[in-house]
């Protein structure tokens, strides 16, 4: 009898907020400072019934997945951040996540077609509005009074793409349902600045490898591995995962690479695993090449490598360099220092969970039929027969 009254609370708080957001109108000052919303007695005590009772959470997350449509574009863009924020918590269902990306993608269609009445009205080019992003808002006030619903969406899609982010992180499945929408990254990478940071960090997840293997080899010393990743964004990302998990499996010498110094806080936090009570973030975080890594590419005829044919840390797993349709990169003895910034070790999302593993050590064969491969190709492509 105790969950039901629960129940009857939630329900009777849910029909005082739908009747809210449903009746009362949306103002500028509301678009313009979000916490009119959340400060609003009907949703106040909504939220704070479910912060009270966890278990509440889920039938939130569905009502408000369910009513999204049926909400002004803004208010439906802070319903979208609930349910990533409850879903942060473990609240949450693919329903909810396919009602959060087709708000996404509305809101989307609403900022291009704000920006495009904003530059026509103002007979200004769209480069102009992207030069000046915190002229945006008054743009979108004076906008409201006569296309009100582009406006709204205009002003919620910050809030909207914050809490996307968070389901983005979680659910492969919202990740590809997105993917197939060929506006979306091209968007957030050409107008992101424009409404909010969290759009620029949307591209990141969507170019993330998902999963992938790829073959270390050591031309030098004559030994490779296969190692399997998951959930990486950037070869920065993945040339720190390999680098920890070579020490981890005792490989660095074999491999090379003796002097590279191992950081158990940053091992941890490129996998975004907790770190004990004794371990601290440092100030400064970066990371340190342990290898030159090459694409196959790379071995010249002498034995020695083109450094035109380094692979870049800026650059994707989903793009490794191949040989015979598998992902591989050469290990080469440090030449020139390279360090990269936490941006790339601590990863898109704090939701992903970055790893690599070793799934097989190759045998002497492999590796030598590998390198006459290698061989064979390079000289081949130079005419050297």
């Amino acid at each position: 009898m105790l969950f039901s009254s629960w129940q009857d609370r939630y329900r009777m708080r849910w029909e005082r907020f739908y009747t809210y957001v449903r009746t009362t109108p949306c103002s500028v000052a509301e678009c313009r400072d979000d916490a009119a919303f959340f400060t609003a007695p009907p949703v106040r005590d909504l939220l704070d019934l479910c912060e009270q009772r966890s278990e509440l959470s889920n039938h939130l997350v569905a009502d408000l997945a369910n009513h999204l449509t049926e909400l002004d574009p803004f208010r439906a863009c802070l319903c979208g951040l609930l349910i990533g924020r409850y879903g942060e918590r473990g609240a949450g269902s693919a329903d909810a996540d396919r009602a959060l990306a087709d708000r996404f993608l509305y809101t989307l269609n609403a900022c291009l077609q704000s920006i495009e009445l904003i530059c026509e009205r103002r007979s200004i080019p769209v480069e102009k509005l992207l030069d000046r992003p915190e002229a945006l808002p008054h743009c979108l006030c004076a906008l409201f009074a006569t296309d009100p619903e582009p406006a709204m969406a205009s002003f919620g899609m910050g809030s909207l793409a914050t809490g996307l982010l968070s389901r983005l992180a979680a659910s492969r499945p919202l990740r590809d349902r997105l993917r197939q929408e060929k506006q979306v990254i091209p968007f957030c990478e050409g107008f992101g600045e424009l409404f909010d940071p969290a759009l620029v960090s949307l591209p990141g997840l969507l170019n993330m490898a998902e999963e992938g293997t790829v073959i270390l080899l050591s031309l030098e010393r004559r030994v490779g591995v296969e190692a399997a990743f998951r959930q990486v964004d950037s070869n920065f990302l993945l040339f720190t995962l390999l680098q920890n998990l070579f020490h981890r499996e005792g490989l660095l010498e074999r491999f090379g690479a003796p002097k590279f110094v191992y950081d158990p806080v940053l091992d941890k936090l490129s996998r975004h695993l907790p770190l004990s009570k004794k371990e601290r973030v440092p100030d400064l975080l970066e990371d340190n090449a342990g290898f030159d890594y090459y694409a196959p590419s790379a071995l010249r005829a002498d034995g020695c490598f083109d450094i035109l044919h380094l692979v870049w840390g800026e650059g994707s797993p989903c793009t490794l360099p191949q040989l015979d349709g598998k992902n591989l990169l050469l290990l080469a003895p440090l030449t020139l220092p390279r360090r990269w910034g936490e941006e790339f070790i601590l990863g898109s999302h704090p939701q992903l969970r970055p790893a690599a593993t070793i799934t097989r050590l190759l045998d002497e064969a492999e590796v030598a039929s590998l390198t006459a491969r290698i061989r064979t190709l390079n000289l081949s492509k130079t005419g050297n027969q």
